[in-house]
């Protein structure tokens, strides 16, 4: 039912609908993640600076970063 949700009236994709899931998803992803850090005694804030540092520190590192995300996504 949801996926008819995110269809309009004209059978085009509600940009909007897409945005807000791909929003709440990322979150949903973000406390997970975080509360599994807080369990295993790791700081959250220091544990996702490395992580974005290790991803988005250089255009290299982005785009190896979009190199492989797009066939997870393709695939997804």
């Amino acid at each position: 039912m949801k996926a008819d949700a995110a269809v309009h009236k004209s059978g085009r994709f509600n940009i909007r609908t897409q945005l807000s899931d791909a929003l709440l998803t990322a979150a949903v992803v973000f406390v997970f993640t975080t509360l599994l850090l807080v369990v295993y005694g790791a700081p959250p804030l220091q544990a996702y600076h490395p992580l974005l540092l290790g991803s988005l520190s250089s255009w290299s590192k982005f785009t190896h970063v979009v190199k492989v995300w797009i066939p997870l996504t393709l695939c997804a």
